[in-house]
């Protein structure tokens, strides 16, 4: 309503003054009667009240819309037939339909960039398995250690690349099951054996073997590993422990990852889920991509798990997992 008499505030506005200029008029001619002025200006305002009354009920559809915050996204179609509705809908029809073909060109795009990815990784990764063979067979070698470990990140990279492009398609490759948590904390933590020995590492596994959890058990490997993997990069000195112990609250199973590495900066704690974000680690040590925490806490919201990290900078981080109870 106000909408409306805003529109046609400045019409108001000439009609009052074109009224108040006839009415001068007829006033100042010395044969003019009292009646016929006020029967005048009367039929002026009648013809305006009567005007706005049809406009009104013809564009209340219009109005209405225009002013109707919880309108849904593709509800903008208005009922009515007059010109200006209908010169609405159609300018809004080829807007929409603009939009829904220029939608449908990304989602090609962005579906052949996935599958380029996918198939990138795949090619990269025969190569890869190529020389880690080569590198177990020549052991005499000195140098083939170390070179080991470096393929070894280099498969960490590949398989972030990897999960980073299927992500956008989680509900197509996502499979729920119930798994033994201590299992899949071993199975990453034997991953990443080499890294362990490299860093001079000593992980504890204190988990509970009857927990069990009910999670895509390919996702949820990809989750810890990224964790474990980070607890290692970003703890320099030898000799520390890496710890992985379990919690039982209520038949609400957490799991808990604690470092003894460089921790994380308390500016840095509040964005460290956002894509890219390398924060002050990033910055010094130069060996992060800012894509692994922040692909790690959009897998807790697609597994309905509560993600917690606490760090000290010069004493470690810890990271509690919540699962959903069985």
């Amino acid at each position: 309503m106000r909408l409306f008499w805003r529109d046609h505030r400045l019409l108001l506005m000439i009609q009052v003054i074109q009224a108040l200029i006839i009415g001068s008029i007829l006033y100042l001619d010395p044969g003019a009667q009292g009646s016929s002025l006020l029967y005048a200006m009367f039929l002026s305002l009648l013809l305006m009240a009567v005007y706005l009354a049809y406009r009104y009920i013809v564009l209340a559809p219009y109005y209405k819309k225009l002013t109707n915050e919880t309108a849904g996204h593709h509800d903008f179609m208005i009922e009515g037939n007059h010109p200006l509705i209908r010169a609405h809908n159609q300018l809004l029809a080829r807007y929409y339909n603009q939009h829904q073909a220029e939608q449908h060109q990304l989602e090609i795009r962005k579906n052949q960039q996935v599958q380029f990815m996918t198939q990138w990784v795949h090619q990269m990764k025969t190569p890869v398995s190529v020389m880690n063979l080569i590198t177990q067979n020549e052991e005499d070698y000195h140098e083939y250690p170390a070179l080991r470990t470096e393929l070894k990140r280099l498969e960490k990279g590949l398989d972030l690349a990897l999960h980073t492009a299927r992500f956008e398609q989680f509900e197509q490759d996502f499979r729920v099951k119930s798994v033994h948590l201590k299992t899949l904390v071993q199975q990453v933590v034997q991953e990443n054996k080499r890294l362990f020995i490299l860093k001079e590492m000593y992980p504890k596994i204190d988990v509970d073997e009857d927990i069990t959890v009910s999670s895509d058990p390919k996702w949820l490997v990809f989750m810890l590993d990224q964790l474990v993997v980070n607890a290692i990069k970003y703890t320099k000195d030898s000799g520390k422990q890496l710890l992985i112990t379990s919690q039982l609250d209520q038949q609400v199973p957490t799991l808990l990852i604690q470092d003894q590495g460089v921790g994380i900066q308390a500016s840095d704690l509040p964005m460290i889920s956002r894509p890219f974000y390398t924060g002050e680690n990033g910055r010094k040590y130069g060996e992060s991509t800012g894509m692994g925490l922040h692909l790690v806490y959009e897998l807790c919201e697609k597994l309905n798990i509560q993600i917690k990290v606490e760090s000290k900078v010069g004493v470690g981080t810890n990271v509690y997992l919540t699962f959903a109870s069985s």
